[in-house]
């Protein structure tokens, strides 16, 4: 089931907008767009991905019942809807279906919590730095190479129900 805790989020978040590039010697670029939307309970309902292909874009939405089980995925080149499954006895979660196509959530790696900024590390050398707002939820991320080069700058405008 995805819920705020399994995308290390916390407080009564409605939506969180995700701009993700990464950086080449020369200019950012392949900018990735994600909105997640959740219930009041904190269980996502709602996931959409939009990144550029060859001049056009790709979308991905993928609906979920308020239990977080997938009722709909659909993908679209520009206007044109190219696949459209559709789930009448959805027992699939999203946090299932993105561990099988190995995606994780951009935030999940984090180690260290601090209000204002941290630094984590990967594993592999290379490392993060985050900002974070008055939740305590990251809102700026920026990855680095162990040889101190900026590779990814991922934003995130998170927003809450009252």
């Amino acid at each position: 089931m995805a819920n705020l805790k399994s995308m290390n989020l916390k407080g009564k978040v409605k939506s969180v907008y995700l701009k993700s590039r990464k950086i080449t010697l020369t200019t950012a670029h392949n900018t990735f767009h994600q909105t997640d939307f959740y219930n009041e309970d904190g269980i996502l309902i709602e996931s959409k991905h939009r990144y550029p292909v060859f001049g056009d874009f790709i979308e991905s939405i993928l609906r979920c019942n308020n239990e977080g089980k997938i009722i709909e995925i659909i993908d679209k080149e520009g206007s044109k809807v190219w696949n459209r499954e559709t789930f009448d006895h959805p027992d699939t979660s999203f946090m299932a279906v993105a561990k099988e196509n190995d995606v994780a959530e951009i935030g999940s790696i984090e180690n260290s919590r601090s209000i204002n900024n941290s630094k984590s590390n990967d594993g592999n050398g290379n490392y993060f730095e985050y900002e974070y707002d008055d939740q305590n939820n990251w809102i700026k991320k920026h990855e680095f190479l162990k040889s101190r080069r900026l590779v990814n700058i991922s934003e995130r405008e998170i927003e809450y129900y009252d």
